[in-house]
Parts: C-alpha cells; structure tokens; sequence
C-alpha cells in the first residue's frame, strides 16, 4: 500500500500521467481545491455510508432534465486501497470530479458504496505480495465527453490508489436514459380473458372431463 508520502508527493505533481494538450492540467493549489470542493462530499468523514450528492450545478440539471449538457452520459465504478482515514479516498473523487467539470462536463451523482470484500484477491504494483481482498467502493455519473473520459481513464489508471475500475456509456444522450422504451410484443398473450371467455373455457373443461367419464 502506497505510504503517505508518496501520496502526497503523488497529489503534489498535478498531472497523473501524460495530459492531452486538448485538456488543461488542473491546479493543485489549496484555493482552487476549497473551491471546487463542496459540503456535500466532505461529508464522507462523517458517515460512510452516506449517500454523497453531486456539486449543486449537477443537482440542478439532474432535476431538470431539459439542462442537459449534449454529452452522453457514463457510469465510472472504481475500487480503491482501503485507508484508515479518509482524505485519499475524498481526494480522489474530488479530482475525479473536478476533471470532468473543468472540461464542461457534468457529475450527476457520486455513491460510496463502503468497505466491501472484492470477489477474489486483487494483485497489484506497492501492495501486499499476497494481494489484497477488501477495497472501498464508490461510483460516479456524469456527462463528459471522450476526450474527458480518456483522460479520467489514464489518470485512475497510474494512480496508486486505485486496484481496479471500469467506465460504461449508460447513454447518448439524457432522454434515452430517462425515457426507457418498453417491450410491447407481449401485451396480446398477456391479456386477461373477459368473462365471456372465462365460462367458455370452464364449460370446455366440464365437457372434456364428462367425455372421459
């Protein structure tokens, strides 16, 4: 497990990894955190099983769905080390969430799902050589678009932090998440009968026992 130090010295350098020129590097200067920061996500330290809410502007926009952002919508799950404190897991959902926003994307909605056993034993660079069997779990919505996304992938992908992720696109665009098409080719076979038809099939059934008799 990664030390403090080098943490720190990891939060230090900025870039996690080779940026794309497209996307610009973000500060790592305390004012520019405290700005970006909010209330609802520093409420971690409090309970840990909290449901964390995304930055005001994305509670604002998830209300309304007319202000979406165009850009289609993803659903990052991310397992980290387990620390006993909680800045480094706070530390890296701000940054995550501060990546997106600067590039006119959108968080929607931040979960942290606890400290959970993964399903087998997770072998990493700086860790146990036995691997490790537990991690903290949390989960990100948010509208970005590719270049975005690319950019968060390569940055949780050198951080030493982090033992897995995955990012999925849950949708192109707001509505077709919103507005799910259901499957009507069952609606016919799944109809009741009237009662007409329910003294007719009765009356079949006497008739097909009394034949038998």
């Amino acid at each position: 497990m990664p030390s403090s130090s080098e943490l720190a010295d990891f939060e230090a350098s900025g870039s996690l990894g080779q940026s794309s020129k497209a996307i610009p590097v973000l500060s790592s200067s305390a004012t520019q955190s405290e700005s970006i920061c909010t209330p609802s996500l520093q409420s971690i330290a409090v309970d840990r099983h909290r449901h964390l809410r995304p930055p005001t502007s994305a509670r604002t926009s998830a209300a309304d769905p007319e202000q979406a952002t165009g850009m289609p919508l993803y659903s990052l799950s991310c397992l980290i080390h387990h620390y006993p404190t909680y800045p480094p897991l706070r530390t890296l959902v701000h940054t995550a969430a501060s990546l997106v926003e600067a590039n006119g994307g959108l968080v929607r909605q931040i979960d942290y799902l606890g400290r959970r056993n993964t399903p087998q034993r997770i072998r990493a660079p700086g860790i146990a050589p036995g691997g490790v069997g537990e991690a903290d779990y949390w989960t990100m919505q948010f509208d970005a678009n590719p270049p975005t996304v690319r950019e968060l992938t390569n940055r949780l992908r050198v951080d030493p932090r982090v033992l897995r992720h995955t990012t999925l696109l849950v949708g192109s665009n707001l509505r077709d998440v919103t507005d799910p098409r259901w499957n009507t080719t069952l609606r016919t076979s799944l109809r009741l009968p009237n009662a007409d038809e329910k003294i007719d099939t009765h009356q079949r059934a006497l008739d097909h026992d009394y034949a038998f008799q």
